[in-house]
Order: structure tokens, then sequence, then C-alpha cells
């Protein structure tokens, strides 16, 4: 569910749910998780988008999608509140799928997951919240150039001391934010022999 919450897509009138993406990896994973979560042969495949003027240069995308109008009607009308009263497994996994759609790691900001959405982002922040992991929103305006229109983005940013609980409990599925997730915790997070 997190992943469909972030770089998912479920239509109810094409009867899909859909994921696109550049790592293969998360790809992979989604096309796994929701085989298993609904029974139904996903399909897999790679393909190459046109590049325009604005966008040079674009690396492949892996596509995995099911075909099934009851799985998208189940996602479509998904009530968000049943995470909040779950399992902190399930609260993870959630969380995990979000942060492998909107996730990002550099030695510059830290952690960061972030949305246009700002319920969905305020969502996000108070499970993580609820698993102790403490964080905090900053909205930030950013012009899109896909649509020639500014859009509002709101980061959910992991505090310094949450860093080290954010990578043990939450993590990715993503190999190459694993390894950030680890790069960054070993260069910041040094922890002294005295427990300082």
């Amino acid at each position: 569910m997190g992943v469909i919450y972030g770089d998912g897509h479920v239509s109810v009138k094409q009867r899909r749910a859909i994921l696109s993406v550049i790592d293969k990896d998360f790809a992979l994973n989604f096309k796994d998780n929701i085989e298993k979560w609904s029974g139904f042969k996903a399909r897999f495949y790679t393909r190459i988008i046109k590049t325009d003027n604005k966008i040079k240069k674009r690396k492949p995308q892996y596509v995995c999608y099911i075909d099934s109008i009851e799985a998208s009607k189940f996602l479509k009308n998904f009530k968000l509140n049943l995470i909040k009263s779950s399992s902190k497994t399930i609260k993870k996994e959630f969380i995990k799928g979000f942060f492998d759609s909107e996730g990002h790691v550099s030695t510059n900001n830290g952690i960061i997951l972030y949305n246009s959405d700002y319920k969905l982002s305020k969502f996000v922040s108070l499970l993580l919240n609820s698993l102790n992991i403490t964080n905090s929103i900053k909205s930030r305006i950013i012009f899109n150039h896909l649509t020639n229109k500014d859009l509002t983005m709101h980061n959910i940013k992991i505090s310094r001391e949450s860093r080290p609980l954010f990578t043990k409990k939450i993590n990715s599925s993503i190999k190459r934010k694993q390894d950030r997730l680890v790069r960054f915790i070993n260069i910041n997070e040094i922890v002294k022999p005295d427990g300082s």
C-alpha cells in the first residue's frame, strides 16, 4: 500500500494497478508482493520513454502491473486509517513502500520522504512517530517543468537522532537506497564508546 500511495497508480476504468520505476529490484519486489496479495500473475516489462526538449536523456523504466477490477476497486477505495490501527509490522512495511517511492538520502539533507499531498505526508509522519521515529514536515514550492506550474512539496525529514532507528526499522527494498542509508549512517552517526 505504501508503494500504491507513492509511485504506484490505480485505475478502476483500466482495471489496473501499476508501477513504473527505474529500479529493477524495486519493480520486482512490487511484483512479488502484489502477486502474493492478489493471487493474480503480474505482467512485467522494460520500456524506454522517448525524450523531448525538456528531458534530454531517460533511464529505462521497469513496469509491473496486474489486471483486476476487484483489486483495483479495493486499492482505490482503501481506507488509510486501517494502517494507523494495524500492527507495527504493517506500519513499517507501509512506510518502507512509501520511502522506496518517495524517499531520498543525501549527505546534505539527510533522510527525507516527500509528497505533494499534505494529508498523506502528515499521515506518514504520524506513522513514523508511532514507531518512535521523530520527524518534521516542511513545505516548499518548486517549479514543475513538466506542467510549467509551481508545485507545493511536503518534505518529511527524519530527525538526526532517529536516523539509525529509521535505517534499522524501515530501510528500503531498493539496493542503491540500502547502500546509501548504510553509508550515510556510517559517516554521520558515529557512536562513541560511552554511547554518546
